[in-house]
């Protein structure tokens, strides 16, 4: 099916279209280079926009993400395709890129701006004095990391994984808690790798992309609150629902010997082959 002129709203007036799926399109400006978009077909919110050099191999200049509400996700600069300079990540908060690895002092925030942590940073890993704080702006842990692991922290907090477990899939029954989460881990990737089905009008059309989803494993087990913040298309959408919502039986967290809500984040890569 022809999708030629589906986006040309979205292209400046020095840009001409070059190529355009059902999802996406590509452009060229008067330079040579190329600017890519994608979408969320069914709304026309869009994603993904980054500048590609002229040969169309390495991404060159700004770099945008969104969530498929409008939320900006990710926003920085690329220089032969590496990501360089200073750099905003939803999940990470903002800090300088160099050479494609994370560097120096990165700073998360709340959606009200308020400061929740302070992470160093060194060739790509967490190196050196953490912070993080309360909703009341108060410090509640710091400490050191070495090369993405922990070195030392505030005292008070050095047991709290002794008191805080993780949500588990009830099939896991292993005494040993470490086995216990590992097995769970295990479980939910083939429980994701044997049931999720790639619809056939997203195949059909070549949409693919790493979808992202949200849900709480509640108090009694149960899934609860699931949002897709990604979801590539409609279909692929109501597919990871439908996923989400047929899993297997969980045991819930407990922090304090109380059981407890617990927020997951999960990605789930279309990828077409062949």
């Amino acid at each position: 099916m022809p999708f030629k002129g589906k986006y040309n709203s979205f292209l400046k007036d020095d840009e001409m279209e070059v190529f355009t799926e059902y999802h996406t399109v590509l452009s060229r400006k008067p330079d040579g280079s190329h600017i890519f978009r994608q979408f969320f077909p069914e709304t026309r919110q869009m994603t993904h926009k980054f500048s590609v050099s002229s040969d169309k191999k390495n991404k060159n200049g700004l770099y945008q993400e969104w969530y498929d509400d409008g939320t900006l996700a990710a926003e920085g600069q690329y220089l032969n395709g590496k990501k360089t300079g200073s750099w905003y990540h939803i999940m990470y908060g903002k800090g300088i890129y160099k050479d494609d690895k994370m560097e120096g002092e990165w700073k998360e925030s709340d959606k009200d701006g308020k400061l929740t942590s302070i992470y160093n940073y060194k060739n790509g890993k967490r190196d050196g004095a953490f912070i993080k704080y309360d909703s009341l702006g108060r410090i509640y842990n710091e400490g050191i990391y070495r090369a993405d692991t922990i070195f030392s922290q505030l005292e008070e907090k050095r047991n709290l994984s002794e008191n805080e477990i993780m949500p588990m899939l009830a099939s896991c029954t292993s005494d040993d808690r470490k086995e216990r989460h590992e097995c769970s881990n295990l479980a939910l990737l083939n429980y994701i790798y044997k049931n999720l089905k790639y619809p056939r009008m997203a195949r059909e059309y070549g949409v693919h992309g790493a979808a992202i989803a949200q849900f709480v494993i509640d108090k009694d087990g149960s899934i609860t609150d699931i949002n897709i913040k990604r979801g590539v298309c409609q279909d692929i959408k109501d597919e990871i629902i439908r996923l989400l919502t047929n899993m297997p039986v969980w045991n819930p967290g407990f922090k304090d010997g109380k059981p407890v809500r617990v927020l997951y984040t999960l990605p789930v890569n279309f990828q077409i082959k062949g």
